[in-house]
């Protein structure tokens, strides 16, 4: 019995990290992103610094993908993955359309997101929409304001 436990638990673990595993598709960003203060859609003066989590009422907060933008041009993006958090950081921009975010440091080895450079958000309404997929977040998932 413990036998087919064993074996059952590290099918599943393998299945996670086959969904967490592989590339990822370049990202293009639009041309023309400024460096410089937070600002809100259509160039509106938004807080010195803001921070966005997935919008998924299923999930602890705690868990949740969360991305955040400081002044200094700083950005943080936080993801959890089966083995814990993990975080991927470096510098950003701005424009109208949303944020466009390089990637200095990396800390998604062995998971899809690893080889991320670039990761670009765009406003949709009051919500930021990820396209770039890193690890469980997918292309196209929606950010709310937290702070």
């Amino acid at each position: 019995m413990k036998k087919i436990l064993v074996i059952i638990m590290i099918m599943v673990l393998s299945l996670f990290a086959v969904a967490c595993g592989g590339g990822n598709e370049p990202v293009t960003t639009p041309d023309g992103p400024t460096d410089g203060p937070i600002d809100g859609p259509n160039g509106a003066p938004q807080l010195t610094y803001s921070k966005w989590q997935m919008d998924d009422d299923s999930m602890l907060p705690e868990y949740l993908p969360t991305v955040e933008f400081d002044t200094a041009g700083h950005f943080t993006f936080t993801e959890n993955v089966y083995e814990g958090m993990k975080t991927l950081e470096g510098g950003w921009s701005s424009d109208e359309k949303g944020f466009y975010c390089t990637v200095d440091i990396n800390d998604l080895q062995g998971f899809l997101g690893q080889d991320v450079k670039e990761i670009t958000f765009l406003y949709d309404g009051d919500m930021l929409v990820i396209k770039t997929d890193i690890c469980m977040t997918r292309v196209d998932t929606k950010f709310k304001k937290i702070g």
